[in-house]
């Protein structure tokens, strides 16, 4: 791998650079959030607007943003690439899903929730203008 080469430390690299055998070598590699904790990402819990804590959080890594929450019992994620301009739903692209009532709700929540956080801010308009369009499109 890169690490100690020209002087970059492993904090600075990106994904493609840690390959699978440092993450099976590197215990604080195994898990995608340590990974993108690695690469400058940070996540931390969701307040909702009352304030009262909610068993969710919310990932922001450049252009990307995944909100992880629990929803009928189960873990579920909803995760917004920028760049391509797609959301996707427990890791299925919304343009190839059928949408129950409570996903919908879920998927429309998240825009209130980045109006509020503080991260969240720089991804509202841009996945509430995503989200209108994938709607609109079913």
């Amino acid at each position: 791998m890169n690490a100690g080469k020209k002087g970059d430390p492993k904090m600075n690299r990106g994904y493609e650079e840690i390959g699978a055998e440092e993450v099976r070598s590197d215990p604080n590699l195994s898990s995608p959030l340590e990974i993108m904790r690695r690469m400058g990402g940070r996540a931390r819990p969701v307040r909702n607007p009352s304030g009262k804590q909610v068993d969710s959080m919310l990932a922001a890594y450049k252009d990307r943003m995944t909100y992880t929450f629990i929803m009928e019992g189960e873990v579920a994620s909803i995760h917004f690439d920028r760049l391509r301009g797609e959301i996707f739903f427990r890791g299925h692209s919304l343009k190839n899903m059928e949408l129950s009532e409570a996903q919908v709700l879920a998927l429309h929540s998240l825009v209130e929730i980045l109006k509020e956080d503080e991260e969240g801010k720089s991804f509202y308009a841009d996945y509430e203008a995503t989200l209108s369009r994938l709607m609109a499109d079913k």
